[in-house]
This record gives C-alpha cells, structure tokens and sequence, in this order.
C-alpha cells in the first residue's frame, strides 16, 4: 500500500468522511471561488483532496486525550507553523464533534 497516492487514502477513509468532506472536480472548485468573493474563502467548505493534503502535511502531533463524561480535552503537539489545524477540527466535526474551545498555551 503507498500513501502517498490519493485513491489508496480514498480507499480507506469511511464513507462519512467522504459524505462530510466531498471531493470536487476542478470545474466545481473553480465555480465555487468565482462565486465567492475572496475575502470569504475562509468560510468555504473543505475539499477531500485539499483536506487530504492537510490531513498528511499537518505540523502537529497527536499528544493525548482525556474523557470528562460528554466532554474530552485533546491535546496535539504544534510542529511548525502554519500547523494546519483546521484539517483536524474538520475531522472532529464531520464525525459528529462539537468544539467548544480551543487554547494554545505555549503559542506567543
């Protein structure tokens, strides 16, 4: 199996990640950014394949978790920056996550 092509992490990923996070021709995305005005790029929904290169090129680290009943703290490593977290909520919220908050202690 090589990761580094996209139909294998295709393969692999369960079908309510690609039904969160659809994958959209070129012509798609196209007319999406022409239709949106560019100051409000931020807001668009994730693309598969843009999620996908986020997902393997994400300067953060899995640290650990801890369960508080309905809640759970996560903690992840920052790596580099930019750390490309916004891949990682995505992945939180697609499978039914709400994200009450965040904190980046050690960040300037």
């Amino acid at each position: 199996m090589d990761l580094n092509h996209d139909d294998e992490w295709r393969d692999l990923m369960p079908s309510w990640i690609k039904e969160s996070i659809p994958e959209l021709t070129k012509e798609q995305s196209h007319k999406l950014l022409a239709e949106t005005t560019q100051s409000q790029w931020d807001s668009l929904p994730w693309e598969f394949l843009s999620w996908l290169d986020a997902i393997r090129d994400r300067g953060w680290l899995w640290w650990g978790y801890r369960t508080f009943g309905s809640e759970a703290i996560i903690v992840v490593n920052i790596g580099m920056i930019p750390e490309r977290i916004d891949a990682f909520k995505q992945l939180l919220r697609s499978s039914g996550i709400d994200i009450i908050g965040e904190n980046y202690p050690g960040l300037p």
